[in-house]
């Protein structure tokens, strides 16, 4: 059904005030931005990461969680408690993860299982709980997987973090599929470089010129150009999207 043009205002349908939002990794980076865009915008918002997470926003609207990703039994405990304090959670963006840096030749095999469990075992387990609880409770809902541009783009020395990125690029997928009949949309944001903890090794100095004057845009990103694509995707504007990949790259991906 086409919804008429008389009622297609942004501040409604971009609208994320009832939306209670989970965000991992928002201590910090991306997963902190992510988080600040929803308080913004009225969302009642969940910071789950490993390390303390500073106020952030509305305290009556914000809930911090010390939750280490790797567990199961922390992650429940992330959902009851938000629970408990805002009512279900019915959007939720997987942010948390780490970065590896070194040759194919010098990762251990304990490097490589340690990277795909943060990033992509971890997210699909914060993903599984969000999705059980919104099934039973016959509630629609977003799920949101931060992966990035070397998902599909082969670089020297991210063999593993590329691999593990690729792995929620396809979850994300699955998961869309799978529970589209269920009213839970599951779909991807694939940011280019941003200055961040996780990037500054890489970034400080000539290497970060050298990136952003490679870029299409000659430019690194900033945290504001996310607030879009973090609107849409959480709130009623993205109704009819699901198992999609957003690029925020400044057309790296064309390169």
């Amino acid at each position: 059904m086409t919804m008429p043009l008389s009622s297609c205002h942004a501040a409604r349908i971009f609208d994320v005030s009832q939306r209670v939002a989970l965000v991992t990794g928002a201590a910090s980076g991306l997963g902190q931005a992510i988080a600040r865009v929803l308080l913004d915008n009225g969302a009642r918002v969940v910071m789950g990461d490993k390390h303390a997470v500073a106020p952030c926003g509305n305290d009556r609207r914000s809930l911090a969680v010390e939750c280490d990703v790797t567990d199961d039994a922390a992650i429940t405990g992330m959902f009851d408690q938000a629970e408990q304090q805002f009512g279900l959670v019915d959007v939720v963006f997987n942010v948390a993860g780490i970065g590896l840096r070194e040759s194919a030749a010098e990762t251990s095999r304990d490097h490589w299982r340690t990277i795909m469990r943060v990033n992509g075992e971890s997210a699909f387990c914060v993903s599984r709980e969000a999705g059980r609880r919104l099934i039973a409770a016959r509630h629609s809902g977003s799920i949101v997987n931060v992966t990035s541009f070397l998902r599909e783009r082969p670089m020297r020395n991210v063999a593993a973090y590329g691999a593990s990125k690729a792995a929620m690029h396809q979850m994300t997928r699955s998961l869309a599929f799978e529970w589209a009949r269920h009213g839970i949309r599951v779909n991807e944001i694939a940011p280019g470089w941003f200055p961040t903890g996780m990037t500054a090794p890489f970034l400080e100095g000539r290497a970060g010129s050298v990136v952003a004057q490679a870029n299409p845009m000659r430019r690194l990103g900033s945290p504001d150009d996310l607030a879009g694509v973090v609107l849409l995707l959480a709130s009623d504007a993205s109704a009819y999207i699901t198992g999609a990949s957003i690029a925020v790259d400044g057309g790296q991906h064309l390169d």
